[in-house]
């Protein structure tokens, strides 16, 4: 699998919009708040040239192993979205890493400015693991995925593309959703592949606000 993806659409207080989504064990609060606070630190710290930070391995959580995607919005909007979704590093590490490419590194969106920072909300979404599913047809694959629990990473030769569970919010029917997924990993959506490959997986998403 590749390193990250990037799916559609100072510190950090208790998260104002926690979701836990079923087979996906659920983090502690702290763990949360930490997650949060070293993502928001990160972004903070690139702009005065620091390397990423580090954070006390005391807070339990934080060296769970997990694929994770970090999400950023200023005034509502999208300004980045940065994932990886192996689960072979500790969520501490990829999320200050991953927070700093969400704001700097996303190919589709400009980068973030200073004066964006109290404007800037931050969400983690920590992944269940990837679960395969049958791909054979539309109809099948449907029917293994749940709206705004699931989401689905597509796979077929060297095309593949994300997308998180929240998409199905702004993609609600299952052909607009499966037909954006194929079009982000440059397939014609008419066109059913003979060897796709899908996977599921939940998350359990939290948020700080702009402050």
């Amino acid at each position: 699998m590749a390193p990250s993806l990037s799916p559609e659409p100072g510190s950090a207080g208790t998260p104002v919009a926690t979701e836990t989504r079923d087979s996906n064990p659920q983090l502690p609060p702290e763990t949360a708040d930490a997650l949060l606070a070293i993502a928001r630190q990160s972004i903070v710290d690139a702009f005065d040239g620091k390397p990423l930070p580090s954070w006390s391995p005391a807070v339990p959580g934080l060296h769970e192993r997990r694929g994770v995607f970090v999400t950023l919005h200023v005034d509502g909007d999208l300004n980045g979205c940065i994932g990886e979704v192996s689960g072979d590093k500790p969520l501490v590490d990829e999320v200050a890493r991953l927070a700093r490419a969400a704001a700097f590194d996303d190919p589709r969106l400009p980068a973030l400015r200073r004066r964006q920072l109290p404007r800037l909300t931050i969400e983690v979404s920590a992944m269940s693991p990837l679960e395969p599913i049958p791909a054979t047809s539309a109809e099948l694959l449907r029917s293994h995925l749940t709206p705004e629990v699931h989401g689905l990473m597509i796979s077929s030769g060297n095309h593949r593309a994300l997308f998180l569970p929240d998409v199905w919010q702004q993609l609600p029917k299952f052909a607009d959703f499966i037909g954006r997924l194929f079009a982000k990993a440059g397939m014609d959506p008419r066109y059913w592949p003979d060897h796709l490959q899908a996977w599921r997986f939940t998350t359990q998403a939290f948020t700080s606000p702009p402050h």
